[in-house]
């Protein structure tokens, strides 16, 4: 690993791209038939990860922050992309990036997610996404709490002719430390799907299966399609979505130059460290209020509500279900304690989990099995995939389903709500409410368009 040392902004931009041609004509002058995952590092001074994000008009790149602001990266160009359009062939796929995670060092990292549906037909409207992709970026720009690197990496042997193509995309970066100017961005119109009256019968049709037993929960979404006057910069958008919305993760995958997915979600998957598995149950919405004796108000409201209790009950109990076959449940995370995780417009209910894998299990499996919890799904989960489709009628694509980044020893997925899909000067904005019985129709469709607002100003923001 090279570091280099405080300079001015000139020099350092210079010396970045040098050191790193540097090294690339020197791994280039070795043995590079192989096949493996090489990794030039180099530690730089700070660099404002989210502008540098937004300065590379590049038509591939992915950005990536956990929710504790202690990591951060911004991929620009793919050095590989695994990706599939039919979920039988999802083992193979996750066998795939293992196999090139085991050949690389520990730090390579493959990001990106599966379809919620995988079962499903992939839309136009998602064709670049397919049931399932994970992308090695070529660049990135990582922070770690207050350090930086940057890296490139090279896939061996397919990068073996790819030289000079990898060294004019290193000198096209632009490092500039200048802050892009503000844009605001005109919406000429606004269609939702299902319109509020076709939902609110669904809905009820949805509470009608219940009192026959179908199931206990079920999650409906909508999607808003939203046109604005001039096309919407996704690198922008997460900017406004890093500034307004704290306690998040915060993705954008743009794997084509049309369309990029992207959002700020607070819910975790899983998180895993060889046999360490950290999950979370998250259900129940309130509002923040406006002064502080308000907010405790609406915060105490939550931990009564006997519908939120029992909606995120059904949350606990399909995370359990899921890992019964996988894995023990540590000891210290037997309690009963369901606590409040706070946003900047809304707050839910959470309880955290601690696991211990049993050998061998994959993260396929892991995915399979949580995949959809009763918070993005229902409950039981048995057909709920069926159930949905047949209510919603449209394609959720990667909405609700898990999304991350996975290593050799490694990994970490949220679950992709709190998202849109762009495409030029188009957006759609899905949201979702979890059904129950008692639930009613017209507050369910309040949740959502709270929700919505909520994306909406810091889209304008």
């Amino acid at each position: 690993m090279t570091t280099i040392a405080q300079k001015n902004k000139v020099e350092i931009i210079a010396e970045i791209q040098t050191v790193v041609l540097e090294k690339l004509q020197k791994l280039y002058a070795t043995d590079t038939t192989d096949q493996t995952i090489k990794r030039i590092t180099i530690d730089i001074p700070h660099i404002d990860i989210i502008n540098w994000f937004q300065n590379q008009q590049v038509p591939q790149k992915i950005f990536w922050s956990d929710r504790d602001d202690k990591f951060a990266i911004a991929g620009i160009h793919l050095a590989d992309m695994i990706q599939n359009g039919d979920d039988q062939a999802h083992p193979e796929l996750f066998a795939t990036i293992q196999a090139r995670l085991d050949n690389g060092d520990d730090s390579v990292r493959y990001f990106g997610g599966i379809k919620f549906d995988s079962a499903s037909t992939v839309t136009d409207e998602w064709s670049e996404f397919g049931t399932a992709a994970f992308v090695l970026p070529r660049f990135e720009l990582i922070k770690r709490k207050d350090s930086y690197q940057f890296v490139c990496n090279l896939n061996f042997p397919t990068d073996k002719e790819n030289f000079e193509t990898i060294k004019k995309q290193l000198s096209q970066l632009v490092f500039q430390s200048e802050k892009n100017s503000e844009y605001h961005n005109e919406i000429l119109h606004r269609t939702d799907y299902p319109e509020q009256e076709e939902w609110m019968s669904r809905v009820n049709t949805a509470l009608t299966a219940m009192n026959n037993d179908d199931y206990e929960k079920i999650v409906l979404a909508r999607k808003t399609k939203l046109t604005f006057k001039e096309n919407v910069c996704p690198a922008t958008v997460m900017h406004n979505l890093l500034v307004n919305t704290s306690h998040c993760f915060h993705f954008c995958f743009q794997l084509s130059e049309t369309k990029a997915f992207l959002g700020a979600t607070p819910e975790r998957l899983y998180y895993r460290n060889l046999h360490n598995l950290k999950c979370e149950a998250v259900a129940g919405t309130r509002s923040r209020g406006d002064d502080e004796r308000h907010d405790r108000s609406l915060a105490d409201e939550l931990l009564q509500s006997k519908k939120d209790i029992k909606e995120h009950r059904y949350v606990i109990d399909s995370i359990l279900d899921a890992l019964t076959k996988y894995a023990k449940r540590s000891e210290e995370q037997n309690d009963g304690n369901v606590l409040l995780i706070q946003l900047a417009k809304v707050q839910h209910l959470i309880k955290r989990f601690k696991f211990n894998l049993h050998d061998s299990v994959s993260d396929f499996e892991l995915l399979k099995s949580l995949h959809p919890t009763a918070a993005v799904g229902g409950y039981p989960k048995k057909n709920i995939l069926t159930q949905i489709s047949e209510l919603e009628k449209f394609d959720r694509g990667w909405y609700a389903a898990p999304i991350g980044w996975i290593s050799k020893d490694t990994s970490e997925f949220a679950v992709a709500i709190r998202s849109g899909l762009i495409e030029k000067n188009r957006m759609v904005l899905y949201s979702g409410a979890g059904i129950i019985d008692g639930s009613i129709p017209e507050s369910e469709w309040d949740e959502i368009e709270n929700k919505i607002s909520n994306f909406l100003k810091i889209l304008q923001s």
